[in-house]
C-alpha cells in the first residue's frame, strides 16, 4: 500500500529542494508512496527511474519529469549507474493553490515542448538556494511563482483543458438552472443529484468555477432580485423574502445588512 507523505509548509516554504546523491554500495530506493504536493524530480548525474502505478519512466540529464498531487510513485536511480546525483523540487499544494484556486482540477504533462523553459527556472532556484542572504526567501518564493505560472501556461495537458471546458460548461447549466428556479426551496443536494455529481465533488468544482459556494451564489442571486422587488414596489420585506425563496425573513435582512452595511428599510428609502 503506497504512504502518505507529508510536505511541510510555512510561509518561507515555497519550495522543498531535496538534494540526491546515490552511490550503489548504499543504495536505497524510494518507497511507493503519494502527497499532495507537486514534485519535479531533475537528474544531473546518471538516470532517474520513476515508477508511477505500473509505468517505469527513466529520465535523462537535461530532462525533467513531472508528478502530480495524488500520484503513487516511487523515485530510483539506474541500478546498473555506479552514481546517480539530483534533485527533486517539492511545491507544497498551499503554494499551488495561492497560485491558481483552481489547482485540484488541473493536471500537468511531461512533454518536452516545455521542458527547457522549466529546467531554467530550477535552475535559477537552485543558485538563489545555495547563497546565504537577508532577503533569500523572498526571492525564492517569486520564482517559485514564476515557475508554477509557467507549469500553468505551457505544462496543462489537452485532456486536462478539455475536462476543464467541460466542467465549465456544467456549471453554466447550474446557473442557469439557479437563476431560473431561485424562488423554490433549492438544497446543494439536490442541485448535485439533479447534474450528477456526487454533493462533495459538486461543491468543489462549483467553488472553483464560480469562487463561492453554491449555497453563496444561491443567496446572491436572490438578494439580487429581492432589491428588484425593494425599489419597483411596495411588498412589504416578508413577502419580498418568501418571494425570491429565502428560508424566513430574518436570513435575507442578515445578509442584506452584511453586504450592504444597512437595513432593507433603508435601503428601500435611499433608492426607492
Amino acid at each position: 500500500m503506497a504512504k502518505y507523505e507529508s510536505i511541510p509548509y510555512s510561509r518561507k516554504d515555497f519550495i522543498n529542494i531535496i538534494d540526491i546523491l546515490i552511490t550503489t554500495p548504499n543504495f536505497e530506493p524510494s518507497k511507493d508512496h503519494y502527497h499532495r504536493s507537486l514534485e519535479i524530480i531533475m537528474p544531473i548525474i546518471g538516470n532517474a527511474v520513476v515508477t508511477k502505478e505500473y509505468e517505469h519512466k527513466v529520465v535523462y540529464p537535461g530532462e525533467i519529469y513531472i508528478l502530480n498531487s495524488g500520484e503513487r510513485h516511487g523515485v530510483t536511480g539506474e541500478l546498473d549507474q555506479g552514481i546517480y546525483k539530483g534533485f527533486v523540487f517539492q511545491i507544497p499544494y498551499q503554494t499551488l493553490t495561492f497560485a491558481s484556486e483552481n489547482i485540484e482540477n488541473i493536471k500537468f504533462g511531461n512533454s518536452k515542448s516545455f521542458q527547457n523553459i522549466i529546467i531554467e527556472i530550477l535552475y535559477k532556484i537552485l543558485i538563489l538556494d545555495n547563497n546565504e542572504y537577508k532577503y533569500k526567501h523572498i526571492d525564492i518564493a517569486q520564482r517559485t511563482l514564476e515557475l508554477v505560472k509557467a507549469l500553468l501556461e505551457y505544462g496543462v495537458t489537452e485532456g486536462d483543458m478539455h475536462k476543464q471546458s467541460i466542467i465549465q460548461k456544467e456549471i453554466t447549466k447550474v446557473i442557469s438552472y439557479i437563476e431560473a428556479h431561485y424562488n423554490e426551496d433549492l438544497s446543494v443536494k439536490d442541485l448535485a443529484d439533479r447534474f450528477s455529481y456526487s454533493y462533495r465533488y459538486f461543491e468543489r468544482i462549483f467553488k472553483n468555477v464560480v469562487g463561492m459556494t453554491t449555497m453563496q451564489y444561491i443567496r446572491e442571486v436572490q438578494l439580487k432580485y429581492a432589491i428588484e422587488l425593494l425599489i419597483e414596489t411596495d411588498k412589504s420585506i416578508n413577502v419580498i423574502s418568501e418571494t425570491v425563496g429565502f428560508p424566513n425573513v430574518k436570513s435575507m435582512q442578515n445578509l442584506f445588512k452584511k453586504k450592504y452595511n444597512m437595513t432593507c428599510d433603508k435601503y428601500r428609502k435611499l433608492n426607492g
